[in-house]
């Protein structure tokens, strides 16, 4: 990836807290990827929940899957995640050599529910805001009713955990499936993404995605990276 280019993005993420659309893969690329991994995600998935979910009532909400740190159990996906145009981009957003966290696998079969509005905080694991940045590299068509939906410029200040259990606000979370409008005020970008693209996004950058109501699975893979040697203290929050 050109220089100019990864200085661009950065500046988008740093700008507005996620970045344009960036292709890595070609279609034949992943379709080879999603192949080789199949059965590995068929037998790892496993239900997920999270701190700002809360079930529609009347509904089936259908679990979101995940994998968490797939790339420590296979070199294929190591070997995704060393891909030198994510890493220089990521290396350019966090102003120097980067380390990977984590990585997820984010997988909503059809019919998956939601992902409500949220930032990258951890609040179970006591982390709080800390310097990062994601990759989200999609292995399928996430359309635009069923992408990755990001508030702009929410990313320079945690909101207070109380914001996500207003009482108007979980009201909508419970009258209906769908993602509402967020419970702050922004504009609202939705990334559609092809297989083999992805998006550079700020943790801290609130997002969400609506549930999966397309005939096809909706799966990507999230690399987290913070900066080289970073120590990831507990905090109470």
């Amino acid at each position: 990836m050109k220089k100019n280019l990864a200085r661009e993005i950065s500046e988008e993420v740093e700008e507005r807290g996620f970045s344009r659309v960036v292709k890595v893969f070609s279609l034949r690329e992943i379709e080879i990827i999603n192949s080789e991994l199949h059965e590995f995600i068929q037998s790892e998935k496993a239900a997920d929940d999270w701190f700002s979910a809360v079930d529609a009532k009347g509904h089936k909400n259908i679990a979101v899957e995940t994998i968490y740190d797939a790339h420590l159990k296979r070199g294929d996906i190591s070997s995704i995640i060393k891909n030198k145009n994510i890493v220089h981009v990521a290396e350019s957003i966090l102003g120097g050599k980067a380390d990977v966290w984590r990585t997820t696998f984010w997988i909503k079969p059809h019919g998956a529910r939601r992902v409500e509005w949220h930032q990258d905080t951890f609040k179970s694991e006591g982390f709080g805001s800390f310097p990062n940045v994601n990759f989200w590299l999609a292995f399928d068509y996430a359309e635009l009713d069923n992408c990755l939906w990001f508030v702009e410029k929410t990313h320079f200040e945690i909101i207070d955990t109380s914001v996500f259990r207003k009482e108007s606000y979980v009201k909508e979370l419970e009258e209906s499936p769908a993602l509402p409008q967020p419970p702050i005020d922004g504009g609202v970008s939705k990334l559609a993404l092809k297989p083999g693209e992805g998006v550079f996004f700020d943790g801290r950058c609130l997002h969400g995605s609506p549930p999966n109501n397309s005939k096809h699975r909706r799966a990507g893979l999230v690399i987290r990276f913070i900066p080289k040697g970073y120590q990831l203290r507990r905090c109470v929050e």
